[in-house]
């Protein structure tokens, strides 16, 4: 993707569940801490038995819609590729050394189109005998907050962009999986219910929220996310 890794600043000390945090398009991880901010109420709710690790895009990208009135001007932004199929199979490919190098981790959390990035490469691992072959286990569980649509693996091997559609890959991801989103994201929704129907279907939770194309943190919404998140991670999904 050329990620760049960069290490939670999470405490790691005792056995913890490691979750690797992919942030979504027109943000960043660390160095602007906005995917951290977005994730605080959740991540101070679920305690010390998680730890993170928060990888960085290295496409420099405009700010998403509102990034700047909450955040302000000074941060950079940034994307997982260029929206090209050459950039994104890359970037499919570098998440996967990335985890094999890393793994293993008890989640993935991937929000918008880092949700999509996590489950672009959980449906190519079903079909791609290689990705299985070095990705098995490396992810317990996944965490997809207001996802987009995942890409189409088998096209971006060919050099063209399409994503998929519920139809396409219907339950190809078979690990537990938390889906939060919300009815009142006016340009994502229908794309998050589209990646519900790629998970299976007794081992997905949807947690569905009034917080738009954002994290639920407060009250009944964040306390069922974490709830998702504690099963998910621990088999009980």
């Amino acid at each position: 993707m050329a990620i760049l890794a960069m290490q939670s600043r999470e405490s790691s000390s005792g056995k913890k569940r490691k979750v690797l945090c992919l942030h979504g398009i027109g943000t960043n991880s660390e160095m602007g801490q906005i995917f951290e901010a977005q994730t605080a109420a959740l991540r101070y709710r679920l305690g010390p038995a998680f730890e993170y690790d928060f990888i960085e895009g290295s496409y420099p990208w405009p700010a998403a819609p509102g990034i700047r009135e909450i955040f302000g001007a000074h941060d950079m932004c940034y994307s997982y590729h260029d929206g090209s199929a050459p950039s994104a199979l890359e970037a499919v490919q570098s998440l996967s050394e990335y985890c094999r190098d890393n793994s293993p981790y008890a989640a993935v959390m991937g929000f918008s189109s880092g949700a999509a990035l996590a489950a672009t490469l959980l449906i190519a691992e079903a079909g791609d005998e290689g990705l299985k072959k070095e990705q098995q286990a490396t992810f317990g569980s996944a965490i997809f907050l207001c996802s987009t649509q995942p890409y189409d693996w088998r096209e971006l091997k060919a050099g063209r962009v399409r994503f998929l559609d519920g139809q396409d890959a219907s339950e190809a991801i078979c690990i537990p999986t938390v889906h939060a989103w919300a009815r009142n994201d006016k340009e994502y929704a229908e794309q998050g219910v589209k990646v519900v129907q790629m998970s299976k279907l007794a081992k997905r939770t949807e947690v569905i929220h009034n917080a738009g194309h954002g994290v639920p943190n407060h009250g009944e919404a964040l306390e069922r996310l974490a709830v998702a998140v504690e099963r998910a991670t621990s088999g009980l999904a």
